[in-house]
């Protein structure tokens, strides 16, 4: 299990992680009309309160003048702001779990959007195959980051970290621009390769 954040840096830091990454996973849950994505965004919406309330405590247990007070107060608007971001990308997976019909504009507009949310199956010709996302640097190659990987024997892992490694069969998630996006699913195929975009893997 990761470590709990223990320090109030730690724990703006994930704050402001989470509610990022529950904004991106509530657009996947709504563009692939997968309830999986949808409940995991409730999941997030749960710990983000849970890391508000203990760094409101920490915050207010380190207070001990005036002066500490007025540090306090932008660190404690910080943490609200990341609850109600989480609280909007759960109204919109609420959307799917709730079963509600959802109007044919919302995906043209998600699909014009500037910044994509891709989906691309990992193919055994795919370099990408026994990389480490790390290793792979897929955000400074080819802009685009992933936010969720699908295990070719199913389970997921969401916000992975760079250690993890990619297996044929697996299914990334990631943010990044139109092109970026394409230019993924044509790695994750075996089209192109990362040498074309700034090196082989690491």
């Amino acid at each position: 299990m990761d470590e709990e954040p223990v320090t109030v840096k730690e724990m703006l830091i994930e704050l402001k992680d989470n509610s990022e990454l529950a904004v991106y996973l509530a657009y996947s849950a709504l563009m692939f009309r997968d309830r999986t994505i949808a409940d995991e965004v409730s999941e997030l919406e749960e710990k983000i309160d849970e890391l508000k309330a203990r760094m409101r405590m920490a915050a207010m247990l380190s207070v001990r003048n005036p002066d500490d007070a007025q540090k306090v107060g932008p660190l404690l608007k910080i943490a609200s702001a990341a609850d109600r971001i989480s609280n909007s990308a759960s109204e919109i997976a609420e959307l799917l779990q709730r079963g509600i019909q959802i109007h044919p504009i919302i995906f043209e507009a998600l699909e014009r959007a500037e910044e994509k949310v891709a989906r691309c199956r990992i193919l055994d010709e795919s370099e990408l195959v026994g990389c480490s996302l790390g290793e792979a640097d897929l955000e400074s190659k080819v802009g685009m980051m992933v936010i969720a990987v699908r295990r070719s024997g199913g389970g997921w892992i969401w916000g992975p970290g760079d250690d993890v490694k990619i297996s044929s069969g697996d299914v990334l998630i990631a943010r990044g621009p139109g092109d970026g996006s394409m230019i993924l699913r044509e790695i994750a195929r075996g089209i192109r390769k990362l040498k074309d975009f700034g090196g082989e893997p690491r």
